[in-house]
């Protein structure tokens, strides 16, 4: 019996080194980097997502689709913490929606689109926001580029912005 045990422990001890071992060290961790945030201002430079703000945007109305294949698909997921994938925050001062792009990509390297309908059932009030995803080795996705109203407003390969912080920030004016 005590023998047994001794062989268990050393088949054990083997599996832990070996798993080890053979483990990718190039892609040790999964990153999922896909956020962008968001600020809008009315003409008058108020924050519409500040509920000092007359005219505010209001979560609850606010819908996200991705769009795909042709059609916009509202994205809804009741069991997520951030259902509508986006969430309302402050981020130096200032009120900012912070949305994740699609990340059910197919290729390495996909462009996605994101539509933000700031009003429940208002067609006229949409902002779109491309988004350049890239796949890193087998678990890992990044946003490496954001455009809006074609301008690049976020560019991983560019020298960061300092006023920035790091954030994929679009600032949209209405």
């Amino acid at each position: 019996m005590n023998v047994i045990i001794k062989l268990l422990l050393l088949l054990s001890c083997a599996g832990f080194v070996t798993s080890c071992i053979l483990h990718d060290k190039d892609d040790c961790c999964t990153v999922i980097d896909i956020d962008v945030d968001v600020i809008v201002k009315n003409k008058a430079g108020k924050n519409l997502l500040d509920s000092a703000t007359d005219n505010h945007y209001v979560a609850e109305d606010i819908r996200l689709y991705y769009l795909k294949d042709g059609g916009a698909y509202e994205v809804y997921q009741p069991y997520l913490d951030a259902p509508r994938h986006f969430s309302i925050l402050q981020t130096d001062g200032e009120t900012t929606l912070r949305f994740s792009a699609d990340w059910a990509v197919r290729s390495d390297k996909e462009t996605t689109v994101t539509l933000l309908q700031w009003r429940a059932g208002d067609n006229t009030d949409i902002d779109t926001i491309y988004t350049e995803m890239t796949r890193i080795k087998y678990s890992s996705m990044t946003v490496n580029k954001v455009t809006y109203k074609n301008k690049v407003v976020y560019d991983a390969s560019a020298p960061p912005d300092p006023a920035r912080d790091g954030l994929r920030l679009v600032e949209i004016v209405k």
